[in-house]
């Protein structure tokens, strides 16, 4: 029986670059006619300054302030009492352009870059230019990763894609899918044609797993399984041994000693549950590094025989462990799988020596290969047939006793245990071209029972009883079990992928549902999600919520119609650099109803919130425990605590952006070592707030990082919401906090109170009038100017006698 190893489609990996987001603004200019002001008796008549002004920061009235997007760095603007005009070079801010980053195997996605248009704004006519005031940066223009369908362990850059093919005898190898260019890198899906069974050796055949790369998707199908070829390094702990980089002769530090094995005298000893871990009794890749190397430079003349073909992969090996790493490893980089054979149903002869000649089978031919190796050196080794999850493989049709089986592989004797091995799986895949990829894949040589038991279930001669004990498990699966569990692709196998909230992959949702999940063996800095209509393929991402949650990630999805969906997971590793993320398993959703009044979340990929390396800013821990905020008044409010004061910008935005110029309605200010920021809101849905912060490697440059996205929900629709008036840089610089008026509109000619505290500032200038402070703070009225004016409060530390742009407010 012919079984074609399992196809897994493994989208690209995503790749995405979030934070930190650098921002770009371009200056505004506002150029302030001359002010006479009297301060000590005398007129100051400064002129006008060319400030520039980081984004989420507002410019202060009289001065050209240039405002890099995203960027929060103006140059305080400096009254200088003498009464002379004096013209100051435009200060210019720069700000880096934000990273963002997001999961099927490996998802990259390109840091998405904003920066806005320079606005100019003309303050009303004053002598005196106070320091740029600091205005939110523009939203960042993001470049959304391109997809790359990967296999096992390749980088994808497209959420992973379910393909199923029409159930055939035999499962193709796993294709591997390159999508349209996405920077988001999502693990390969898992597909698998239908199974068919094949008396002869061109039946029973599973391609190698097929890796979609649109979203990281995995996807294997040994003959009607996954194959998991090109899936994300499956071994966390281990590092993936490159083919061709080892040293010919590196010491083999984890090598088994060289002496036989003790139960070898028994030519074929019971099959028995494994006892050890593959950790714990195989070496790591680095060990082998010298077998690997040995068998990939193999001279064609070796491949003569299965027995000359033997003798030269074992010369070097000094146990049954070495020999039979050279075997899997020449098997995976000299035979091809037979997309041609398997997708024309025309397969060929599946004997070892036939395989040798024409370097290409289908799961069949590298399991009998294989077998053949082990027997020339006398290693206990079996054939296996059986049900696999890979190419075409639907978690909607289950299997039954009455389904012809799909895939063929092996199990080894070797340490004194029988162990998995699927030399298909590992050697490569099929991409969405139905053309074989080679791709090595560490994870299935000598795979633990409990990880390979996911996608295999042994089924020998359709005799259910006697292939039980080929699971290898001490707690056999039944078929059922099988069927209904769910099915990680191969970094989810790897990185020990557990749903805590279901336990089968096909999920009914009424209006919406909510899915946990975490990861044992490996910690993960991000996850990302696709949600797509099943049959369409059209996007809905805007309706899954991600959230952080201790080290449990939830996912709260609420499909906008009824139908079928497909929800594919993505992960990245703390270990891992750069922004890949890999697929970790894909959902099936039946929405039978909907929620009324439904509203998209906010553009965001990743989950709401900061991420770890906000700690390096100056925050504490504290921010990583905030993601989402409710109001029903029109207002927020959120405070973080910090280590010490960090430059910070902010900007809002809303979901289904009917609402333009939103930076005028969010404002912050410190209360000591605590960072508060408001917000208001004005219409019922859903806000992003993001905050931008300035590196402390980075304080003298203009650049602010994204650090953090909040998710605002306005539960009820206020009127007569106002804006904050507009802040300068300088107005953080003196640990300003203002009380009163918050109110970023005056009405003119008007009485108005003035409330502000500050440790640092000694006199305010408010209309020209110099007012000290009574106490701790400042507390007086001012008259407001004519309609269509501007009105800007200045501060000045004990040391200076400059004056500094705090605040602006626009007179109606």
């Amino acid at each position: 029986m012919n079984h074609p190893p399992p196809e897994q489609i493994q989208p690209p990996p995503k790749q995405v670059q979030p934070p930190p987001e650098q921002i770009k603004t371009p200056p505004k200019q506002i150029q302030p006619p001359p002010e006479q002001i009297k301060s000590p008796p005398k007129q100051i008549q400064p002129p006008p300054e060319q400030i520039k002004i980081p984004p989420k920061q507002i410019l202060p009235p009289p001065e050209q302030i240039k405002t890099p997007p995203k960027q929060i760095q103006p140059p305080p603007e400096q009254i200088q009492p003498p009464p002379e005009q004096i013209k100051t070079p435009p200060e210019q801010i720069k700000t880096p352009r934000k990273h963002i980053q997001p999961p099927p195997e490996q998802i990259k996605t390109p840091p998405k870059q904003i920066q806005p248009p320079p606005v100019q704004i003309q303050p009303p006519p004053k002598q005196i230019q106070p320091p740029p005031k600091q205005i939110q940066p523009p939203p960042n223009q993001i470049q959304p990763p391109t997809e790359q369908n990967q296999p096992p362990p390749k980088e994808i850059q497209t959420p992973p894609k379910q393909i199923q093919t029409t159930p055939k005898q035999i499962q193709p190898p796993p294709e591997q899918i390159q999508p349209p260019p996405k920077q988001i890198i999502t693990p390969p899906k898992q597909m698998q044609p239908p199974p068919e069974q094949i008396q002869t050796p061109s039946k029973q055949i599973q391609p190698p797993p097929e890796q979609n790369q649109p979203p990281p998707k995995q996807i294997q199908t040994p003959p009607k399984a996954d194959p998991t070829p090109a899936q994300a390094d499956p071994t966390p702990a281990r590092a993936k041994p490159t083919p061709a980089q080892a040293d010919p002769t590196p010491a083999r530090a984890e090598a088994t000693p060289a002496r036989a094995d003790p139960t070898r005298n028994d030519p074929n000893p019971p099959l028995k549950p494994t006892k050890k871990k593959k950790s714990d009794a195989v070496p790591s890749p680095q060990a082998f590094a010298a077998i690997d190397a040995h068998a990939l430079k193999a001279p064609a003349s070796a491949r003569s025989s299965v027995t000359s073909l033997a003798q030269y992969l074992v010369k070097p090996a000094r146990n049954d462990m070495e020999k039979i790493r050279a075997f899997y490893r020449w098997l995976g980089d000299n035979i091809s799988y037979d997309v041609s054979g398997f997708f024309s149903d025309n397969i060929g002869s599946q004997d070892p020596d036939a395989v040798l000649k024409h370097g290409s089978s289908v799961c069949e031919g590298y399991a009998r290969l294989f077998k053949s190796l082990c027997d020339e050196c006398k290693i206990p080794c079996k054939r296996v047939s059986g049900f696999a999850k890979g190419f075409g493989y639907n978690p909607e049709n289950p299997f039954t006793l009455n389904t012809e089986t799909d895939h063929a592989w092996n199990v080894v004797y070797v340490q004194g245990e029988w162990r998995h091995i699927e030399c298909t799986w590992g050697a490569g895949h099929v991409n969405n071209d139905h053309k074989y990829e080679k791709e090595f894949e560490e994870l299935y040589f000598l795979t633990d029972p409990e990880d390979f038991v996911i996608k295999h279930f042994p089924y020998a001669d359709k005799n259910l009883e006697a292939s039980i004990p080929l699971q290898l498990l001490k707690k056999p699966l039944s078929l059922e079990e099988f069927s209904n569990a769910q099915t990680p692709m191969t970094n989810g196998i790897a990185w020990g992928f557990e749903c805590t909230s279901h336990k089968t992959q096909v999920i009914t949702v009424e209006n919406e549902c909510e899915i946990s999940f975490k990861t044992r063996n490996v910690k993960l800095s991000g996850i990302l999600c696709d949600l797509k209509e099943k049959n369409t393929q059209r996007e809905y991402s805007q309706y899954v919520l991600l959230r952080k949650q201790g080290d449990k990630y939830t996912v709260r999805v609420s499909p906008p119609a009824e139908g079928k969906y497909n929800l594919e997971i993505y992960g990245k590793s703390e270990s891992s650099s750069g922004t890949t993320h890999h697929s970790l398993i894909t959902f099936v959703l039946r929405c039978q109803s909907v929620v009324k009044g439904l509203r998209p979340y906010p553009k965001k990929q990743g989950s709401w919130g900061a991420s770890q390396d906000a700690i390096q800013y100056g925050f504490t821990s504290d921010i990583l425990g905030k993601d989402v905020l409710t109001t029903s008044t029109g207002e927020v409010e959120l405070r973080i605590k910090t280590s010490k004061l960090v430059p910070i910008s902010l900007r809002l935005e809303q979901a289904d952006s009917t609402q333009t110029d939103l930076d005028r309605y969010v404002f912050d200010f410190y209360e000591g070592n605590t960072l508060v920021l408001k917000a208001r809101v004005p219409d019922v849905g859903f806000y992003k707030l993001t905050l931008f912060g300035k590196h402390p490697e980075n304080s003298e440059s203009c650049s602010f990082d994204h650090v953090a996205d909040f998710l605002i929900e306005s539960k009820k629709a206020v009127s007569n919401v106002l804006p904050f008036p507009d802040a300068y840089t300088a107005a953080q610089k003196y640990g300003c906090h203002l009380h009163e008026p918050l109110s970023g509109d005056l009405p003119a000619n008007q009485d108005v109170r003035l409330k502000l505290s500050s440790d640092s500032l000694t006199e305010l200038m408010v209309n020209k009038q110099v007012k000290e402070k009574e106490g701790k703070e400042f507390n007086f009225t001012f008259k407001t100017p004519s309609k269509g004016e501007e009105l800007s409060v200045y501060g000045t530390s004990g040391d200076s006698s400059s004056f500094h742009g705090l605040y602006t407010y626009r007179i109606v």
